[in-house]
């Protein structure tokens, strides 16, 4: 066959695959689409059946029967959650035990697909009873973290006991939903903060879990959480922890004594320095001037920023040092004063 033929048949055959693959993903779109518009035909179907046992406008909900529709009902169900409150809630989980699907929830939450389990756990929320909890503190003790974190967050909303070093179990597994571990556990920290202090001050939690602690122990504001939040900015390895335990202590100005924040402001730490200072600007302590004009020529922008502020915050001891700092100190502490006294620390 001579070569242009060869090119032409080439061409030809070529052109047609192409248009092929372009109508098959034509086909393709459109059979997703058509998915998509039945799903959602279907979950304004489930909704408004669902909105309706909550405004006591049907005695009970008829629902469709099958594994991928109860799946339906439980992302529906397990949306409202999200809004349902106190009568609204004791509501449609009496209708909806009465219809049923109480029980074939509990079934979709130990068997199917990971999306269909998790949605019916979260789903669970909604029924509150011995059977509904006993299920799903077995379903938290399996080693899928997504799984263990759905049932305990679950068990959380139906206000349930949830102990934090459950929490903090898998929180640096692959897929382990770190951040949502360490919000609940946040959570549970700010109800009862006297449960969340031992693990705050344990070394061998998890950092980001002992940080979410602490972030919540401090912002509870209990009398309770102050020897804590001390004992860790006196004594604390970790320089992060004992930086978070300073800006705890904010709440508490009462608690800063001159040997702590001498003790701070001279850690090896950036970050610890740094809220030293501020909790220096915070209770206003004289006696640390002389340390934080020092501070004005630290390595760290941060540690000098902060420092200039809290002489800022002294009144007239602070204008007096941050003069004398521009009249004689070095290049950089004369630029920080400078700056500072010309209202550029004002924030």
């Amino acid at each position: 066959m001579h070569p242009a033929m060869t090119i032409w048949w080439l061409s030809i055959v070529l052109v047609a695959a192409a248009v092929a693959w372009m109508l098959q993903l034509i086909l393709v779109r459109r059979f997703r689409e058509a998915i998509e518009r039945r799903r959602a035909r279907e979950h304004r179907r489930i909704q408004t059946a669902l909105l309706d046992l909550v405004d006591a406008k049907a005695p009970a909900v008829v629902l469709p029967g099958g594994r991928r529709a109860v799946s339906r009902v439980a992302e529906s169900l397990a949306a409202l959650t999200e809004v349902l409150r106190g009568e609204e809630v004791e509501r449609i989980a009496a209708a909806l035990r009465q219809g049923g699907l109480h029980g074939q929830l509990l079934a979709s939450a130990r068997h199917g697909s990971k999306r269909s389990r998790q949605c019916s756990i979260e789903a669970l929320k909604v029924f509150p009873g011995q059977d509904t909890s006993d299920a799903l503190r077995t379903i938290s003790q399996e080693a899928d973290p997504t799984i263990s974190l759905a049932a305990w967050k679950s068990l959380w909303a139906l206000g349930e006991d949830v102990a934090l070093i459950d929490i903090a179990r898998d929180a640096y597994r692959s897929r382990g939903r770190t951040l949502d571990r360490l919000e609940l556990a946040g959570q549970i920290a700010a109800r009862d903060p006297a449960k969340a202090i031992p693990y705050a001050l344990d070394p061998v939690v998890s950092e980001p879990v002992r940080l979410k602690l602490v972030e919540s122990i401090a912002a509870s504001g209990r009398t309770a959480a102050a020897p804590a939040l001390m004992r860790l900015a006196q004594s604390e390895e970790n320089p992060r922890i004992r930086a978070a335990a300073l800006r705890g202590l904010g709440r508490f100005t009462q608690c800063f004594t001159d040997d702590l924040l001498a003790d701070a402001l001279a850690s090896p730490d950036w970050e610890v320095r740094s809220e030293a200072a501020s909790a220096v600007a915070l209770c206003r302590s004289a006696s640390q001037a002389g340390r934080l004009a020092e501070l004005l020529d630290d390595d760290v922008w941060t540690v000098r920023v902060n420092a200039g502020r809290a002489l800022l915050r002294m009144a007239a001891t602070g204008r007096r040092t941050l003069k004398h700092v521009v009249e004689t100190g070095g290049s950089r502490p004369r630029r920080v004063a400078g700056f500072m006294l010309s209202g550029g620390g004002a924030g």
